[in-house]
């Protein structure tokens, strides 16, 4: 019998989405091994990626550098997402964090990533590394995808895969801002397939609900905006391309995929709305004047011109970026720019890119437009769009690779972009060099600069070799290969900055294990915000945005630390200058930080503290390994009441046996959400002061406590009928290219 090539049947992809250009199993596997690759010193424990080595001041660490621009990667992606999947593994919705400050909303807060795919990842050994490389290789692969609906070249996808897979976002930031980012293509790709498969019944709907609902639910809202508004722009376009009456389908489908998605995303959104009715957002309350300086541009295009990352003082402030671009891949990218295929595409992607960075650097006061757009002054534009820029860049240099491909192609092409880009890069090579000429640097910090100087321009020079003098396939080859060294290059520049090992303080740790029982704890340095939740206990420290505005006044009454700090933080590090000024917080309102339930205290030995606290004489319980820890005398416990016996208590419940009618007062920050049982039967909680308070009878008392965002119910039963639409449309979408099937394929 004799077998044709119309005769297989289509895989798993093209049966659900009615696709036969997913590439081949080969293409994903060899993304993910150059993602692999490029995360080897880390793979190989050559180097660490945990971020408590350099977040928690509870370690000694040996680093060249700051290996993450933002050290929120550990007080809230490590250590919050670490709680979170602690929960969710026990079957607990993460909906609250006992942990930090008087408790406060642990999904709600969004940046925790709480609800995100991949957090169960943390818990792993080595947590952080394995979940930061899912999201590399789940953007990369997302990618290759999209690539292979406009690109029938395996290389030219798996290059794009490896370019966004390992892009400066996901290099840099290390926090949270890294979570929406692989929604991004795979939105895109949803569009693609609605518009391109208006013939019949396609999944491409269904695929951007899931992005939508992905992106939201990874924990960054300001990405999946800016990322949202690039999917509606590219929508819009794409729609243009079909008739009259499929444009208005397409745009259809769009919109119920975009609307489902929103439905999907209601748990998340509804906990994160009802936190925002209640909280400070700090300088997100209006980021409209936010804007980068515009030598940030520098590194931007020329990742290491000022060093590795905040290694040169004077550097610091051009810090605020969201990632960067690269020298070989802005060049490509810009001989994409160029051609016939696609020449919507390529000119929206081009557009994008400008405007963005038109409005990341406020030129001609551009942002002024950007904020005209809803809700956009709420968002750091210049640091959380940069993902969408560094996507864009890929897209164009892919297309660019296809026209090398398929010798559509002039030489002038290429001697216009290497110009161009290389006498841009040394125009910002030259305002880098103001910045960091005369500073005292690290040996480090100089070698890095002096490579930077020159690297681009070998880069630059070898595309143009590479682009004029090849032929045939070579050429589109040996730039794919350019850039990919280049992207590895500059990835694991932070790699090699990383911690080479780290000793945790294991003595302190178990001692607050062991003695803190139902108490808390207050840091003044060690054990850094939010490193307590990690490790379940339970710290008056806190850093969160959003932040509760209850329990900034009760700072402000009960515990002030007496200097300006970050409204989003109860004591982020401040060194001894710090440690000083909160030892003088404790040593005046001792009392209000034992009504709190501060048992213990930690700091770092030899540190000077005020002469205050110091008179207090407070007994050193332990001391080792550079850290002593103080006790105070008199610590409220987590529940009291007068006339009644406190057993059996933990943050879900106690018993209280009382001889007369009492009030028990639960030393747990009060916020709408919160319900209480007493013996099975619902009873009200006064949530009117910052502790909660439960009124009692006399006899025996099972308390029992809830916490459940307040209008969580509907929303979880709008998201669960979302799903059962999604799948009873998944039914009928595969009878129909069934019998697709059956009609088209030849009789065998």
């Amino acid at each position: 019998m004799t077998h044709t090539k119309s005769t297989l049947r289509p895989g798993l992809l093209q049966r659900f989405f009615g696709c036969r250009t997913w590439g081949s199993h080969s293409g994903w596997l060899i993304v993910t091994g150059v993602i692999a690759f490029a995360n080897f010193l880390y793979i190989a424990q050559l180097r660490t990626q945990d971020a408590v080595s350099w977040t928690s001041q509870l370690s000694t660490v040996t680093m060249h550098a700051q290996p993450a621009i933002d050290p929120n990667v550990g007080y809230l992606t490590q250590a919050l997402g670490h709680l979170a999947a602690h929960d969710l593994l026990h079957l607990h919705l993460p909906w609250w964090n006992p942990y930090a400050g008087v408790g406060m909303p642990l999904a709600g807060d969004m940046q925790s990533g709480a609800l995100s795919p991949f957090v169960g990842l943390l818990l792993l050994s080595h947590g952080l590394l394995w979940f930061h490389v899912a999201l590399e290789m789940a953007a990369g692969i997302a990618t290759y995808l999209l690539i292979r609906r406009w690109v029938p070249s395996d290389v030219i996808a798996i290059t794009a895969g490896a370019l966004f897979g390992l892009n400066g976002t996901f290099s840099w930031l290390g926090n949270a801002v890294e979570n929406p980012v692989l929604y991004l293509p795979l939105a895109l790709l949803g569009v693609e397939i609605i518009v391109t498969g208006m013939s019949r019944r396609r999944w491409g709907f269904t695929l951007l609900a899931l992005a939508i609902a992905g992106s939201l639910y990874a924990g960054f809202p300001e990405v999946a905006f800016l990322n949202a508004l690039m999917v509606m722009a590219f929508g819009v376009l794409r729609s243009f391309s079909l008739a009259p009456v499929q444009r208005w389908r397409a745009l259809g489908q769009m919109a119920i995929g975009a609307l489902v998605g929103v439905v999907l995303s209601l748990p998340i959104l509804i906990a994160f709305g009802d936190y925002l009715a209640v909280s400070d957002v700090g300088i997100h309350r209006d980021a409209s004047h936010m804007i980068l300086p515009l030598r940030s541009l520098a590194i931007m295009v020329n990742p290491y011109i000022m060093g590795p990352i905040n290694n040169v003082p004077a550097t610091v402030g051009y810090w605020g970026v969201g990632g960067y671009f690269g020298v070989g891949l802005l060049t490509v990218a810009l001989m994409g720019v160029w051609g016939r295929r696609g020449r919507a595409i390529r000119l929206f992607l081009l557009s994008w890119l400008v405007l963005s960075l038109l409005g990341t650097f406020n030129v001609a006061g551009s942002l002024y437009l950007w904020n005209l757009i809803p809700l956009v002054n709420r968002v750091v534009l210049g640091r959380y769009i940069t993902s969408s820029c560094e996507l864009a860049l890929v897209i164009l240099a892919a297309f660019a690779l296809d026209d090398m491909r398929r010798r559509e192609w002039k030489w002038k092409r290429a001697v216009i972009a290497t110009v161009t880009i290389g006498s841009f890069v040394y125009l910002l090579n030259r305002a880098a060099d103001e910045v960091t000429r005369g500073t005292t640097m690290s040996g480090t910090a100089a070698a890095a600069i002096a490579v930077s100087h020159v690297a681009p321009f070998v880069i630059v020079g070898l595309l143009l070799l590479a682009t004029v003098v090849a032929r045939g396939k070579w050429r589109y080859l040996l730039v794919a290969t350019i850039l990919t060294v280049e992207v590895i290059g500059n990835f694991m520049v932070t790699e090699v900055a990383a911690p080479q090992h780290y000793q945790l303080a294991t003595g302190p740790l178990t001692y607050l294990e062991k003695h803190l029982g139902g108490y808390r704890l207050v840091s003044f340095n060690p054990l850094q915000p939010n490193w307590g939740s990690y490790f379940q206990l339970a710290t008056l420290n806190a850093h969160d945005l959003p932040f509760p505005k209850n329990f900034e006044e009760l700072i402000a009454r009960d515990f002030p630390l007496g200097y300006q700090h970050a409204p989003w933080s109860y004591y982020v590090y401040e060194g001894r200058k710090g440690a000083e000024a909160y030892s003088k917080s404790v040593a005046t309102h001792v009392a209000t930080f034992e009504n709190a339930g501060v048992k213990l205290i930690i700091a770092n030995t030899g540190w000077p503290l005020d002469p205050a606290f110091i008179a207090l004489h407070l007994p050193v319980v332990f001391r080792g390994e550079g850290y002593d820890i103080y006790e105070l005398p008199h610590p409220s416990p987590l529940y009291s009441a007068a006339g009644c016996q406190i057993s059996s208590a933990s943050i879900a419940g106690v018993t209280a046996t009382c001889h007369h009618p009492s009030v028990v007062i639960r030393r747990e920050l009060s916020m709408s959400g919160w319900t209480a049982t007493i013996n099975g039967h619902r009873v009200s909680l006064d949530l009117s002061r910052p502790y909660q308070r439960i009124v009692v009878m006399s006899g025996v008392n099972q308390l029992r406590f809830n916490f459940t965002p307040p209008h969580e119910t509907p929303a979880e039963i709008a998201a669960v009928v979302a799903v059962v639409g999604l799948l009873l449309t998944a039914r009928r979408n595969r009878r129909v290219v069934a019998r697709h099937e059956d009609v088209t394929s030849p009789s065998r």
